[in-house]
């Protein structure tokens, strides 16, 4: 999920037509607008159980993070495979709920860790379309705020940095329990305004900036014409074999 927040909604057409949400937020004369990248943290739980069964019960008798030790033993250079992230349709800004995903470009040199490189990458370039389509309607980014499980992987935050071109600032990962104690702070009257709250529970972990030696601008564009040929084709093709498959 991408989302910001802005004190008015420019270009209403853009939004819709770029599939954006948009409602109130709890504070005052602010709205939030978020886009959504359906097959994210699940398609990376799908790769886990499926590829990595050896790791999680490993974590589980030491008693550490799986996708620590996932992300951990990722090459720094690009894979070499291309991923449609499409496992559970597609989401903004070309909304599509009948794509499907593609695990493109394997060879017999292929590992488990090329494949999850590929996700992530390809996860990326999801980000970096939402972020794109954002800023096309109007909305600037003074930097990305990451949250979650992906927050742990500094691998992950650098590759979001360099893609997308914005300075990513990680937080804690329980931003979501946070966020729903900072609201009913405020309405019981604790603090008088939510900024006063949020200086006093909310802190940057770590800041995360572009890398510059990285030739992700290529890639991205190597990327983008291989995708939009292959999901044109792959959506066809799977919209006449129908839900019986072949």
């Amino acid at each position: 999920v991408l989302m910001t927040c802005a004190k008015k909604i420019p270009k209403l057409k853009m939004l819709y037509d770029n599939g954006f949400i948009f409602y109130p937020h709890v504070i005052p004369n602010m709205y939030v607008i978020r886009g959504n990248i359906p097959a994210s943290g699940s398609l990376l739980k799908w790769c886990r159980d499926n590829l990595f069964q050896d790791i999680i019960e490993y974590s589980i008798k030491s008693k550490t993070d799986p996708y620590t030790m996932m992300f951990d033993k990722l090459s720094n250079e690009p894979s070499d495979i291309v991923v449609f992230p499409y496992f559970a349709g597609r989401g903004t800004p070309d909304i599509d709920p009948n794509a499907k995903g593609a695990i493109l470009g394997l060879t017999l040199g292929s590992d488990r860790f090329d494949i999850l490189k590929a996700i992530i990458e390809a996860l990326t370039f999801e980000l970096k379309q939402n972020v794109d389509a954002m800023e096309k309607i109007g909305f600037s980014f003074q930097e990305i705020r990451a949250t979650g499980g992906g927050t742990k992987s500094e691998k992950w935050l650098r590759m979001k940095a360099s893609i997308t071109k914005h300075d990513v600032v990680a937080y804690a990962n329980d931003a979501a329990p946070l966020g729903a104690v900072i609201i009913a702070a405020h309405g019981m009257g604790l603090y008088k305004s939510f900024r006063d709250i949020i200086s006093l529970f909310v802190h940057p972990v770590k800041l995360i900036k572009p890398d510059k030696k990285y030739k992700w601008e290529y890639i991205l564009q190597k990327r983008k014409e291989v995708i939009c040929q292959l999901r044109k084709k792959t959506i066809t093709f799977m919209e006449r074999s129908g839900s019986d498959g072949f």
